[in-house]
């Protein structure tokens, strides 16, 4: 009987070092569907600018938008991903970038494996691309290797979108213009 007792006591010990265990490893084992996020954007025009002050130009200013997203082909894209979910590993987050132009499928363009920057409210990304193609891009955000988010924008010529349209497909979705001095970057992206 002592024997038996004795085993109840250790089996209830262990169940007791067991249950905070499985309690810490479940909160820190996070998938990726349980991430979400919002994107910000800004632009920078640079030209005439060399190094290494170009190196010193950062972003400070962002605006939030997933939609209508479009940039000139001369400008910086610096972009941030405001991260919002439970435990994660900070060092399991991937940016893809994708070229979506004439293609059957997107084409990667630039992988990177991303450091996060603590805010105020939560973890952030903050990278930039520049010197890009006019055409789409599709950019993923992944944790260990699954995309839990992406956007897509655009960037286009000097002239603007009709610039971009018109080099694509000069007479299918020709867009309108009453005023030709409208900037037609900040009237469709809103930025």
């Amino acid at each position: 009987m002592r024997a038996g007792l004795t085993g109840l006591i250790r089996l209830r010990y262990c169940a007791h070092l067991a249950l905070p265990l499985l309690l810490v490893l479940s909160l820190t084992a996070c998938d990726s569907a349980s991430l979400s996020g919002d994107f910000g954007w800004a632009r920078v025009d640079d030209r005439g600018i060399e190094d290494p002050e170009r190196s010193l130009l950062i972003a400070t200013e962002f605006r939030l938008q997933r939609e209508n997203l479009y940039f000139y082909d001369y400008e910086t894209i610096w972009w941030t991903y405001q991260i919002k979910g439970s435990y994660y590993n900070k060092d399991e987050f991937l940016a893809a970038l994708y070229e979506n132009n004439n293609t059957p499928a997107p084409v990667l363009y630039d992988l990177r494996r991303l450091q996060l920057a603590r805010n105020d409210c939560c973890d952030m990304i903050r990278q930039k691309y520049a010197d890009l193609r006019t055409g789409r891009y599709l950019l993923k955000i992944a944790y260990k290797s699954a995309v839990f988010d992406q956007v897509e924008f655009r960037v286009v010529p000097p002239e603007g979108p009709r610039g971009l349209i018109e080099a694509e497909d000069p007479d299918e979705n020709r867009l309108e213009f009453d005023d030709d001095n409208l900037d037609e970057i900040e009237l469709y992206s809103g930025i």
